[in-house]
């Protein structure tokens, strides 16, 4: 699950340079980084559930 979250930090770094750099209108980032903070923060509490002590 580590590696997915890595994986999805690393398309943070690249989607927004490459693929929607040329979408114009801001509704397109918008949206990326709402799906992206919601899919990071489903993705880290299923990481931390799994943290015992």
């Amino acid at each position: 699950m580590f590696v997915v979250f890595l994986s999805l930090v690393v398309l943070a770094y690249l989607l927004p340079f490459t693929v929607l750099s040329q979408v114009q209108r801001f509704s397109g980032s918008f949206l990326f980084w709402n799906i992206f903070a919601i899919l990071a923060i489903l993705i880290l509490l299923r990481i931390m559930r799994s943290w015992h002590e």
